[in-house]
Formats: structure tokens, sequence, C-alpha cells
């Protein structure tokens, strides 16, 4: 199982979820509900974790509720990442997401997008903003303040940020 050179950034990360096609997540494309799998797998790359894209997809595939019609479940991601050795800090309010993300390495957020949820992660910049990975459709430099990710990306006030110490 290869996936297309496209869905990489430069720098190893997954950020073309639209060149995952030909990957199923559960019984779908990872095309339309592989963004938890590719969260979680920037986020271990992010965090030097060593572990390859195909494991991270396999491991949480076997953990998906109904077949994954509906994605990745957030407490199956959360258990995941523990296991993993992530040592992780949760928000689910803009404020307390701020807070955590000016003190972390990496990250992932959820959020609504109007129809559906959404996961990316992020890593923090030496200058404090955040470069969201598979955000942007595709797009490399998906760099900004969380504040400013939010008011121009989130559609819907669901918001779910996580980060690992670092």
């Amino acid at each position: 199982m290869e996936l297309n050179p496209r869905a990489f950034s430069a720098d190893g990360y997954l950020i073309r979820q639209s060149e995952t096609c030909g990957i199923f997540f559960g019984v779908r494309p990872s095309a339309e509900n592989g963004c938890g799998w590719i969260a979680a797998y920037n986020l271990l790359r992010a965090t030097q974790h060593p572990v390859k894209w195909e494991q991270v997809r396999r491991d949480l595939s076997r953990r998906l509720l109904n077949g994954g019609r509906n994605g990745l479940h957030l407490m199956v991601l959360l258990a995941y990442l523990k296991e993993q050795g992530c040592r992780l800090r949760c928000a689910v309010s803009l404020t307390g997401g701020r807070l955590l993300a000016d003190r972390c390495r990496a990250g992932i957020l959820m959020y609504g997008t109007g129809s559906t949820t959404h996961y990316v992660a992020f890593i923090r910049q030496p200058d404090g903003q955040l470069r969201f990975l598979n955000a942007g459709k595709g797009r490399e430099d998906v760099t900004m303040p969380l504040r400013t990710f939010y008011r121009e990306i989130v559609q819907f006030p669901l918001f779910f940020l996580l980060t690992v110490a670092g």
C-alpha cells in the first residue's frame, strides 16, 4: 500500500488528505474520513515518536466505531495517543486552547466545519504561530495564530484542542 507522494509536505508531514483516496480507513476512503489518523500521524511525527503512517492508520482502524462511517471518535484518538507515550493537555474553548498552544510543541485541533468535524495537527513555530497540517486544501504554508485560524476556518463553535507538552 502506497500513498501518493503529493500527499506529503517537503518535510514529511501528511498535508493533502485528498491524495489518500486509495487508502481505506474503515469502510471509507481516507480522503473522506481519514483526518483523524492523519492528525495522529502528524502529531507523533512532530513529537519524535517513531511511527510510520501505515501503522497509525492500521492501529486506529482496528478501533473504529461503526466501521468508521463517522470518522474517528475523539476518545479513541486520546487513548491511542496516550498509549504512544504522549503527555496530553486538553482544552474546549479558544481561551483555554490559546493558553495550551502557547506552551506546547505540537497538538491536534478538532473543530466544526459547518457540516461535520475535522482534525488537524499543528506545530508551534519559533515565533509562536501555529503551522496547521492537513488544513487549507493541502497548502503547505497554513501558519497563523490560533485565534486567526478559529476566526477564519472554524465554522461551528465546536472546539477541542489537545497538546503534547514540550
